[in-house]
């Protein structure tokens, strides 16, 4: 859940910086939040005209002026632990609404960093490629682990630490802290070495590409879900490189499942998988009428195998 969400994340961050390419633009906000970047403004409103017709067919879908508010009191707590679906308002295992954590953490980030005595547009400007190159940075860096915000948060430190002289770390510890991404034992498991600024230093596994993504497949029983043959779901299956790994569950065969029910679950209760004719019961709740928003299909691979297969980013 935390890859798909900060997919969303990442993609309200992009439009965030973006904007702030445009010196007017800057201007405008500086004045909109009186300095204080992370005041709720055009900057941290997202999608506004979206909402009006959003919210006109579902109130409660979406934020009051935006399809996300990036300025938010959000906190983090693990994703298996909140519910599949919820009104806008809370956080729920939906990767639209869980991304509001992660990205507010970043628009923390971001107002930290432009502090006095920064107040000009041209300052803003600065501090928002400062933040985006370390955010890059530290992507580079992540695995893909149970664990993946709070790794990715610790490397965008040790990130600070290379390119900047660790300028902004206080900044960053407090806005990842703030908002639970970062736990105390977390921040204390940084490696003084990474912080120092070691160009020899390398997370655990070192820098990560699509060649090097490891997971495993969990086997999942079929007649839970009306389905006729039990099937296979991919799970990440790689250690965090900087904070530690969940104590005593991470890699084992359990927490695998349950990561794997859990996000099956989810995709059934808000209509984002298919399955085909073939395959479905009586009581598979996965009809091809009401799955016109699916990410995810059930199919048979060419060995006759049966597992889960994304189709799509998001819908």
């Amino acid at each position: 859940m935390e890859q798909q969400a900060f997919h969303e994340a990442f993609g309200d961050i992009s439009s965030v910086l973006s904007s702030l390419t445009v010196e007017s633009f800057c201007s405008a906000i500086i004045h909109e939040t009186r300095g204080q970047i992370n005041n709720s403004s055009r900057l941290s409103r997202m999608a506004e005209q979206l909402s009006v017709e959003m919210r006109r067919r579902l109130p409660g879908k979406t934020d009051v002026a935006s399809v996300r508010e990036l300025s938010n009191e959000f906190y983090y707590i693990d994703p298996m632990a909140v519910p599949i679906r919820a009104p806008a308002s809370q956080i729920c295992h939906e990767r639209h609404s869980f991304s509001r954590v992660f990205s507010a953490a970043f628009l923390d980030a971001l107002a930290g960093m432009f502090y006095p005595p920064k107040k000009t547009a041209a300052d803003l400007q600065e501090v928002a490629r400062k933040l985006a190159q370390i955010l890059c940075q530290a992507v580079l860096a992540t695995p893909n682990s149970d664990r993946y915000w709070a790794d990715l948060a610790a490397n965008m430190i040790i990130a600070d630490a290379r390119t900047f002289e660790g300028e902004h770390e206080a900044i960053l510890r407090e806005s990842f802290a703030g908002r639970g991404i970062l736990t105390f034992d977390d921040l204390a498991s940084i490696p003084e070495d990474a912080l120092g600024g070691d160009p020899n230093y390398s997370p655990s596994d070192g820098p990560r590409d699509g060649s090097q993504i490891r997971d495993s497949q969990v086997c999942l029983p079929g007649h839970r879900y009306g389905i006729s043959s039990d099937f296979g779901v991919r799970v990440p299956d790689q250690a965090p490189s900087v904070v530690p790994p969940v104590t005593g569950s991470t890699g084992t065969q359990e927490k695998l499942t349950d990561l794997a029910s859990c996000f099956v679950e989810a995709l059934f209760v808000h209509r984002q998988i298919s399955v085909p004719k073939n395959l479905r019961t009586d009581r598979c709740l996965a009809a091809p009428e009401r799955a016109v928003r699916a990410t995810h299909e059930i199919c048979e691979t060419e060995s006759g195998s049966v597992e889960l297969r994304t189709i799509a980013c998001h819908r």
